[in-house]
């Protein structure tokens, strides 16, 4: 089969890697397949130029992927309306079409939608003769999977993506230390349970590939959470110490406020990370109560000023205008800001 895969268009000068359109693109090829990407978030190519292509290439099996959002959905409307009336068939997924299936299959015209995951399941479906439908998805290991198919990106656009305190010169390049996440956060939309983290060796050699292949010297973890747990991290960070890059992840608030907190934060500085991504979310405790966040207010600032005192910036992500919200919550969440943001995340 010959797959194509589109990366819709987000107007960005410098996007961000589509990280799971490479480990898809990886796998469908792993398995004897052929698959091109068609990546309009670097050309910024329209939907009758896609149609054009498509025309052109003549692939199988025309396959789009989108998140939840108004931007992304009329991105979609549009690529698929170009696409009514190809030869292609036309194959969904991604978290926008995973909650309602039909509504997106009458919509686009696709006659298949894939939720979940689809590392497994789109090259099985492929080799199967392709029938029509929802498919679910199949967890895979995460050390399994091939690695992501840069070589099918523009890694000349991808490798300049700004990040916090990337040096301008730098190379970067997206890493998954694992999959998933252990918390349940009331407001979070998952379609996998449970946390599947990578090797930690597995991570150190994908940095030493990177390294090699493509002069990376800034690594972002864009998982969901890098800091599952204090021995988890502390792990991570022994791989890749010594290997001579920057990065980035994601991080949880009790973890790195919590009794071996200082001691987490001291072997990700040594290890090379610049910024740690939290989950802030909100200054007042029934808020996050309610939000099922599993953390206080205090460990917030805790783990603030801890980062601050180690050297790592700090990333502050809140919610604003949560139903139990009123306007002293509102005000303690902008004292906040103003008090801990350094600024890291300024371009």
């Amino acid at each position: 089969m010959r797959l194509l895969l589109v990366v819709y268009d987000n107007e960005s000068v410098l996007p961000q890697p589509p990280h799971g359109v490479a480990y898809l693109a990886a796998a469908v090829r792993q398995a004897g397949h052929e698959v091109e990407v068609w990546d309009a978030a670097v050309t910024h190519a329209t939907p009758a130029e896609l149609r054009r292509h498509v025309d052109t290439r003549m692939p199988d099996v025309v396959g789009i992927g989108v998140i939840g959002g108004w931007w992304q959905y009329r991105q979609l409307v549009a690529l698929a309306g170009a696409l009514r009336g190809s030869t292609a068939r036309l194959v969904l997924g991604g978290h926008g079409p995973a909650p309602d299936p039909g509504y997106f299959m009458r919509l686009t015209g696709a006659d298949t939608v894939f939720v979940g995951e689809a590392d497994l399941s789109l090259p099985r479906w492929l080799a199967s003769g392709a029938l029509p439908g929802v498919v679910p998805s199949v967890q895979a290991g995460v050390d399994s999977l091939p690695r992501p198919a840069w070589d099918l990106l523009d890694m000349g656009v991808y490798r300049r993506t700004p990040y916090p305190r990337k040096p301008p010169a730098a190379f970067s390049a997206t890493v998954l230390s694992g999959r998933g996440c252990p918390y349940e956060c009331a407001f979070c939309f998952r379609m996998e349970r449970g946390f599947r983290p990578r090797a930690p060796e597995a991570i150190a050699d994908e940095v030493r590939w990177l390294q090699r292949d493509w002069g990376v010297s800034y690594v972002n973890f864009d998982d969901e959470l890098l800091t599952a747990s204090a021995p988890r991290t502390i792990t991570v960070c022994e791989a890749i110490a010594g290997l001579g890059v920057q990065w980035m992840c994601n991080g949880r608030v009790n973890v790195l406020a919590g009794e071996r907190g200082e001691e987490v934060l001291r072997a990700m500085k040594r290890a090379g990370c610049v910024f740690v991504n939290l989950g802030i979310e909100s200054l007042s405790q029934p808020v996050l109560d309610a939000m099922n966040k599993r953390q206080t207010v205090e460990q917030s600032i805790r783990a603030v000023e801890r980062c601050r005192a180690i050297g790592i910036s700090p990333g502050l992500n809140v919610m604003w205008g949560n139903p139990l919200d009123d306007r002293q919550s509102l005000r303690d969440i902008v004292a906040f800001l103003v008090r801990y943001d350094d600024h890291a995340q300024q371009r």
